[in-house]
């Protein structure tokens, strides 16, 4: 009996002492790719329920980024975004006091042609335009108008903003064409210079310097003449002669 039991304890301490079976090498390699795909669809997953979590904050700044690029300056929310439908609510292009558009609601909707959305629908609430127009542009609108309108009528008339800067030290100066509100303020003269191909009908003059010349009028004359031929060639180029008929709200 104790010689048995000798070769019992023998034959456990020699089955501890034994390194335990490692799995064939094909089933090692199975075990590994199962692991890293699991991890890598857990990671996946991960990213792509923070990206969909955080998905409007990252649609607002790739929106505005767009529009900054274009020089828009734009303020709006981002209210819903999925896979096929947008809606931005309060937005605004242009400064906060006066802004050029306006609209509540922009809602956009898209179906998918594999990897390629394709616009279905735009729908806009209460949008608001204002449009920015000085003397120039409200004559050359007007003209377009009448021409819209059928009046009749053989010649438009176009009127570009002139500037002028000039040293007075020095005498060197320089003319400006289609000014804008801050040439306009810092400018040392600005004037207007309406009329059709055939001559001038108007001309309006704010002069803040003396000094000048016949010489320099005659040159902003000249440069006002080719700015006033070129608005009325685009102008040609939008709408060539009047309509045949009258509009019933044309003035008669």
């Amino acid at each position: 009996m104790p010689h048995r039991s000798n070769q019992a304890v023998a034959s456990q301490e020699q089955a501890a002492s034994q390194p335990p079976s490692e799995p064939p090498p094909g089933r090692r390699s199975l075990i590994g790719w199962t692991t890293a795909l699991a991890a890598l669809g857990l990671s996946t997953a991960g990213v792509a329920g923070a990206l969909w979590l955080a998905r409007m904050p990252i649609a607002s700044f790739f929106i505005g980024a767009a529009l900054a690029e274009r020089g828009a300056e734009a303020d709006f929310q981002v209210v819903n975004l999925d896979l096929s439908h947008l809606v931005l609510n309060d937005l605004r292009l242009g400064s906060e006091s006066s802004p050029d558009v306006a609209a509540d609601t922009i809602e956009a909707r898209w179906s998918w042609d594999g990897l390629t959305p394709r616009l279905e629908q735009v729908r806009v609430a209460s949008p608001v335009v204002r449009l920015r127009v000085g003397s120039d542009g409200r004559v050359s609108a007007g003209s377009l108008d009448r021409l819209s309108g059928g009046t009749p009528g053989r010649r438009r008339a176009a009127i570009p903003a002139m500037g002028l800067i000039i040293d007075e030290s020095t005498g060197k100066y320089a003319i400006l064409s289609d000014i804008a509100g801050a040439e306009d303020h810092y400018g040392d003269m600005d004037f207007k210079v309406a009329g059709t191909a055939q001559g001038i009908t108007a001309l309006q003059m704010d002069i803040k310097v003396t000094g000048i010349t016949s010489e320099i009028m005659r040159e902003a004359l000249e440069q006002a003449r080719s700015g006033r031929v070129h608005i009325l060639g685009k102008m040609a180029e939008t709408l060539g002669e009047a309509r045949k008929s009258v509009s019933s709200i044309a003035p008669r």
